[in-house]
């Protein structure tokens, strides 16, 4: 799957105007290490980290293969979706949480 430079910049501006980033360089890596997930994820099963609302540590397997298109993404403004394994059901994160 290729990544759409487009959607990370309008992913990173999401980020960067929320304030979860403090300059424009960190929303962009935030959203590249993002869309670099994304990539995975629609190829097959990914072991990833994100830190939830709570303060806790997240370790979740999960996979978008056969969910997400070409045309399609998981990004959802500032957050991201995904199919978790282990709980069968669809999760998602804010981006800026994802270790």
């Amino acid at each position: 799957m290729k990544v759409d430079k487009s959607s990370v910049f309008k992913v990173a501006n999401a980020i960067y105007r929320s304030k979860k980033a403090r300059t424009l360089s960190d929303a962009l890596r935030m959203a590249w290490k993002a869309a670099k997930l994304q990539a995975k994820l629609a190829v097959g099963e990914v072991k990833f980290q994100y830190r939830k609302m709570n303060g806790e540590l997240r370790e979740a397997v999960g996979t978008l293969k056969n969910m997400v298109s070409e045309t399609v993404s998981a990004f959802n403004g500032t957050a991201m979706y995904y199919f978790d394994i282990e709980k069968k059901a669809f999760r998602s994160f804010a981006i800026s949480n994802l270790v």
